[in-house]
């Protein structure tokens, strides 16, 4: 089953502020992944706006669900 992604208020101001003003493109990136789901767009329609591959979204998106947000924001080098 997959999770659901009802966030908590402060999560979403995050992500939305994230989304534009965090210094690392590919945060933001991670970040607009993550609103759109939270908008309830499906991974192929999250692939096609965000202009990435439908296994960034997945990935993205398992990253988040295993390990949360500041885990998105890092990239473990």
């Amino acid at each position: 089953m997959s999770p659901t992604y009802s966030l908590p208020e402060s999560v979403i101001e995050s992500i939305a502020r994230d989304r534009f003003q965090h210094p690392d493109p590919r945060v933001q990136e991670r970040m607009e992944i993550l609103w759109l789901k939270c908008q309830g767009e499906t991974h192929d329609r999250i692939a096609t706006l965000a202009i990435v591959s439908r296994s960034t979204v997945q990935r993205t998106l398992r990253i988040y669900a295993g390990q949360g947000l500041d885990a998105v924001r890092s990239f473990g080098w």
